[in-house]
């Protein structure tokens, strides 16, 4: 999810790109799953997608990075 993350960002910069600009609003999908399980799972930092992600991996013993 992490690289998604990264993806959507990337694209979301390419503003001479109009479709890539597009499609990385798209990945913004993953915002939407992250808000999701910082609440079923009562997360910390709620409100960043980022922080959200690398705490659902570290409390699932997944790596980061």
């Amino acid at each position: 999810m992490e690289r998604l993350l990264d993806l959507a960002e990337e694209a979301r910069r390419q503003s001479a790109a109009p479709d890539a600009y597009f499609h990385g609003g798209l990945l913004r999908a993953v915002d939407d799953f992250a808000a999701s399980i910082a609440g079923r799972f009562r997360l910390p930092n709620g409100g960043a997608t980022r922080d959200v992600l690398e705490a659902y991996a570290r409390d699932h013993a997944i790596p980061v990075g």
